[in-house]
This record gives structure tokens, C-alpha cells and sequence, in this order.
């Protein structure tokens, strides 16, 4: 068989991961089972077509199709740059555009390991209150979310809305194999055992709940507020497919005219 390092290796590795039998990505592609077998174990060397054909099939990410290919020995087709290179000023421009059209709403930029890149100036009473250390870049948002240190001290959230939250970052650690994203869920269920045994856990929302929501004390009293999530549809480059917009959106009138307020008298 293939080693793990090898290209054949890396298409197994991410054919199991998927939960795929060679046979089920045949008749889904059209590969011989023969041939993804060969491929598998070295037996075969696999063109650049085949391995960007394999690797969109599996949704493997685009930093990793990159080094499929650096494996089998071509070079890569995903260009990654520095988010605040110059390739991305446009990219990033539009992004202002929709975060100061969401206020009085709160809204950050993050990237895949939920580090800020930038925010609206609504989302200033986010962090009002919370340990200085935390906010020094890079700036983690879930570190700030679930560190005692950090947002539990001016808000509320259900344990049942943190339990989702680390099921969720746990299976896209999984998903997408990344060991920074997966040292990141680590840290952040340590906080939760330390809160208690009643955070985090499963217990499902209140029967006639429609979403999680959470509060936030600000100066003018408590929002409360739930979260909209929104990433590129296409990217063709690395950084920008990990960028996420996180939207925070008033759950009740009350906490709507707060925001009004909060943004009017900043």
C-alpha cells in the first residue's frame, strides 16, 4: 500500500476519511476500481487531471490539493497569498462594504482558525469588558467566545448552543484535517470542563426554541443576539476559501433598538 506521505496514500487517506469504499467513488466518477486501486498503492502514477478531479469529489480543501499535487510531483494549481497581501485588497474592500452595511450590527471577518482579520466598528461592545491579553493579535474570536476570561464575563450562552458549537468545529477539524483547527477544539473543550459539568452539554434547546442565542451586557443593558455565518462559494485560492463573515443579529425588538442606540451613541 501506498505510505500515508505518498500521493497514493493521501488519496486513500482522504477516500476513508469520506467514509467512500473504492467502489463507491468509482460508480461516482467513473475511475476503474482498478485504477483507483493502482493509484492507491503507488502502482499507478495519476495525472493532474485525475487528482483535481479525485480531490474536488472528496471536497478535500484547496491547500491540501496542492500537496497532492507536490506529491506526484507537479507543481500547484491554488495560489495562497497573505490575507492582507495586495491580491486580496479587493476581496477585502467588498467585505467592508458588507460589515458597515450591517450595522448597527456587529460583524467580523475571520479566517479558517476563526483568528479576526477585521470588524465593524458595531462590533466594539463585543469585547467591552473582556481581559485585555485576549484581544492582543492575533485576535482568536472562539478563544475570546468560551475563554473564562473573555466573552462568559459580559455574556450568556446555552450550554446547549457551546456543546453544538465544539461538535461542529470538531467535525470540520476532522473533515478537513486540520491539526491547527483540531489544537483549537482541544483548547476550547478544556475551558468548557473547567466551567462545570453543565456546560457544553447535550441537552437539546427549550421545545419551542427556533435558534440559539446568547446576551451580551452592554452599557445600556443586555442584547440578545444569534449568528449568521457566510463564506465564498468560489474560491481558487487558498486563503480566501477559509475566509468566514460572522453576522450578529438582533434575536428580539428590544435588543434590535439597543444596537440602534448603542451604534447612535458611540
Amino acid at each position: 500500500m501506498g505510505a500515508v506521505g505518498s500521493v497514493g496514500g493521501l488519496v486513500r487517506s482522504w477516500r476513508q476519511r469520506r467514509g467512500l469504499t473504492q467502489l463507491d467513488v468509482s460508480v461516482e466518477t467513473g475511475v476503474s476500481t482498478r485504477h483507483l486501486s493502482y493509484v492507491e498503492t503507488g502502482r499507478a502514477r495519476p495525472s493532474r487531471e485525475l487528482l483535481l478531479m479525485l480531490a474536488g469529489h472528496l471536497r478535500v480543501p484547496l491547500g491540501e490539493r496542492n500537496r497532492w499535487l507536490l506529491a506526484a510531483g507537479f507543481s500547484p494549481v491554488y495560489p495562497e497569498v497573505a490575507v492582507d497581501g495586495p491580491e486580496l485588497a479587493a476581496l477585502r474592500h467588498q467585505f467592508r462594504r458588507l460589515m458597515a452595511a450591517h450595522e448597527p450590527n456587529p460583524a467580523l471577518l475571520v479566517d479558517r482558525h476563526w483568528n479576526l482579520v477585521e470588524s465593524n466598528g458595531a462590533a466594539r461592545f463585543l469585547v467591552d469588558g473582556v481581559a485585555a491579553h485576549l484581544l492582543e493579535p492575533p485576535i482568536n474570536i472562539l478563544r475570546l467566545a468560551l475563554h473564562p476570561q473573555g466573552l462568559p464575563r459580559i455574556s450568556t450562552g446555552s450550554p446547549w448552543c457551546l456543546g453544538e458549537l465544539l461538535r461542529r468545529l470538531a467535525d470540520e477539524a476532522r473533515a478537513t484535517a486540520d491539526a491547527g483547527l483540531r489544537a483549537l477544539v482541544d483548547e476550547l473543550e478544556g475551558y468548557v470542563r473547567a466551567a462545570g459539568p453543565a456546560a457544553g452539554t447535550a441537552e437539546p434547546p427549550p421545545a419551542d426554541a427556533v435558534l440559539g442565542t446568547f446576551e451580551v451586557k452592554t452599557r445600556l443593558g443586555a442584547v440578545r443576539l444569534f449568528t449568521v455565518m457566510a463564506t465564498l462559494m468560489t474560491p481558487v485560492e487558498v486563503t480566501s476559501s477559509g475566509l468566514s463573515l460572522e453576522t450578529y443579529l438582533p434575536a428580539d425588538d428590544d435588543s434590535a433598538r439597543l444596537l440602534e442606540e448603542l451604534h447612535r451613541t458611540t
